[in-house]
This record gives structure tokens, sequence and C-alpha cells, in this order.
């Protein structure tokens, strides 16, 4: 009755996973604003079920982090960060979770968005110089996005 008990609330010998495979990262679809992050599943799972990863970021170069994902809630290895800063530094690390918690983070890469072309210009419009028969003034205004 104990064993089971014991297994019941969680002290059945499980312990949390080690920390996952090599975490990879990747310029996403729209490069400056996306990042793919793509890492294997952990060698030592604690002797529990993987059941999702946690997924936290880093904008200070690692002093501090939050979670970007508190649990996935899936065993797939990939997550795309959407909605990021252009030419800005994201710094990532993931841990497993299984039944006794969050286990070890793995290795904690970084890598920076990049700018991407800029929208075009607004209309282009023409008028005579102060010469007419000699210059030509150009004008229009500065595209809505300039790409970072």
């Amino acid at each position: 009755m104990s064993f089971f008990l014991s297994v019941v609330a969680g002290q059945g010998g499980i312990k949390p996973c080690g920390a996952p495979g090599t975490l990879s990262l990747a310029n996403g679809s729209t490069s400056g604003t996306m990042i793919d992050l793509s890492w294997s599943a952990p060698s030592d799972t604690g002797g529990g079920v993987v059941s999702g990863y946690k997924i936290q970021r880093s904008t200070n170069s690692g002093g501090s982090w939050s979670d970007l994902v508190a649990d996935t809630g899936s065993t797939g290895t990939t997550y795309t960060n959407t909605g990021l800063t252009r030419l800005t530094r994201y710094d990532y690390r993931v841990a497993a979770i299984n039944e006794a918690g969050a286990g070890a983070y793995g290795n904690e890469p970084n890598h920076t968005t990049t700018a991407e072309l800029p929208d075009a210009p607004g209309t282009l419009s023409l008028s005579a110089g102060s010469n007419a028969f000699t210059e030509i003034n150009l004008s229009w205004s500065a595209p809505s996005d300039n790409g970072g």
C-alpha cells in the first residue's frame, strides 16, 4: 500500500529530465521578425515520460529569463518565435517537462534578427526647376516600413 501511495503522490522515483539535445536557431520565414528553434528530446527522461517543453527567452544576453512558453504540451521539438523586433539579439533555452516538472536547461544560443527590404517609397512627383529647360525637381515620401 505505501508503494502505491508514493507513486500516486509523485514520489515513485521519477526525477526531472536531463537537458534536451542541442538547441539550434535559424531565421524564420520572415527573418526580421521570426526565429525558428529546434532541439532533440533529452536522452535522460528521469524515468518519466516527456509531456512538453518549457521555452525561455532573454533579451539582455542571458542576464534574466522569462517564459516564452511555460509548457508546449507537446513532444514536438520545434517552435517558431514570431513578432520579434528587427536587428535585436534574442537568447533562448529549453527544458523538457515530465511528471516531476521541468528539468535541466540545455545550451543557451543566441540569434540576432535581420533587417528586411524596405517598402516602396511614396508616389514620385516631378516639377519644373528654377530653369524649366534644364532642371526637374523630384519628390517622394519615405516608405512606411524602412525594413529595420
